[in-house]
């Protein structure tokens, strides 16, 4: 989204109007022009179909003589119930010694294994430090919490990239619980399958067992 156009008083602003004052519609060629490559889209009170052939399109909602950027379905808004952001704690477990040393990123503490699982609770994130699969050696706990700070900082950027913006805080830290969030979301609009129709259903049962029936293991294929 081209910055002049990303708000509306962006616009306003471009276009020499006070924020308070509508947009007449007599200035759409002028806000075309601020859109540059994007083909832009008008709907609500007038309608105004781009003819522009371009990937990138978006939506003005006009109202009253104000506009609002129409939402993509096609793109992912993180909801409210995601915006919970843990705490990370890193850990070094030491199974021989029954020994937990965590790390919140001021100071360092250690208990037994026992009462660290007991300790845990879902307003924090726990985090194990990594070994070295070279050496052989683990990260220390300090090595291990500016990891973590950095790898978020930089998927966060990454992910800016393609308007997405995604923070592991959010999601435990953890990259498989972020992928799974994001499957989530990307797989909403996957329609469950129709019944199956009884014969359709008994159909699929027997070819199925066939094939177990007549399978033979030390099979080689035709010709061997």
């Amino acid at each position: 989204m081209p910055k002049s156009i990303e708000k509306p008083e962006y616009i306003k602003k471009a276009l020499g109007l006070n924020r308070d004052a509508p947009i007449p519609v007599s200035c759409m060629d002028k806000v075309k022009q601020l859109a540059g490559s994007l083909a832009l889209n008008v709907v609500g009170d007038i309608i105004r179909i781009s003819k522009s052939k371009s990937d990138r399109c978006a939506t003005l909602i006009l109202s009253e003589g104000h506009y609002s950027l129409a939402l993509n379905p096609r793109r992912l808004y993180s909801s409210k119930l995601d915006r919970k952001r843990n705490l990370p704690i890193v850990y070094h477990e030491d199974g021989i010694k029954n020994v937990v040393t965590i790390y919140n990123g001021k100071m360092v503490k250690s208990c037994v294994i026992e009462q660290f699982q007991k300790g845990k609770n879902s307003k924090s994130s726990f985090i194990s430090v990594e070994k070295n699969r070279k050496t052989g050696i683990y990260e220390t706990l300090e090595e291990a919490y500016q990891r973590i700070h950095k790898e978020r900082n930089s998927f966060l950027q990454e992910t800016k990239k393609f308007g997405l913006g995604i923070d592991l805080s959010y999601h435990n830290w953890s990259y498989k619980k972020t992928a799974f969030w994001l499957f989530e979301r990307l797989s909403v609009e996957v329609s469950a399958n129709n019944p199956l129709d009884p014969i359709e259903a008994e159909w699929l049962s027997d070819a199925m067992m066939g094939g177990l029936i007549w399978a033979d293991n030390e099979w080689k294929g035709y010709g061997r």
